[in-house]
């Protein structure tokens, strides 16, 4: 081979490791990505697997206010610490995947079962997320109507 050829082959052989190169760039971020989401349904799945444990172990507390309201003062505020973990758990959930209907619907209807108490004055909107508020008062709107 002379040195015009071997000139040749170098250039030709930069050019396909540089392909090369961009391909593997190309599946890692595709890999980084998909990775990604399998992370979030599994955090999302773990979230909502601990807010179904809560409500098979208070029953009681699961399907809100009006079903609790009890003279006992105890028993109301054990229900105000499950609520709030429960649209806590919404809210991550709602945050983790804000464009899927069936995860938000989900949401909505935690928002449901505890519209008494978000609507009695003690709930702390505030220490929730714009977006969580949002859904909250979109939803509530809608069951209103």
């Amino acid at each position: 081979m002379n040195y015009h050829s071997l000139d040749k082959f170098s250039k030709l052989s930069n050019i396909v490791l540089s392909i090369i190169a961009a391909c593997s760039l190309v599946v890692g971020l595709i890999s980084y990505l998909h990775n990604s989401d399998l992370q979030k349904l599994a955090m999302t799945n773990q979230i909502f697997s601990e807010y179904s444990k809560s409500c098979l172990k208070y029953p009681q507390y699961a399907n809100g206010l009006d079903s609790v309201l009890a003279k006992d003062p105890k028993q109301n505020e054990e229900y105000y610490n499950f609520a709030d973990l429960a649209l806590y758990s919404g809210e991550t959930i709602l945050l983790l995947n804000e464009s899927d209907s069936a995860w938000i619907g989900t949401v909505q209807d935690i928002i449901k079962d505890h519209k008494d108490y978000i609507l009695s004055g003690t709930f702390p909107m505030k220490h929730y997320s714009d977006e969580m508020n949002a859904l909250i008062k979109s939803t509530l709107k809608e069951k209103n109507n």
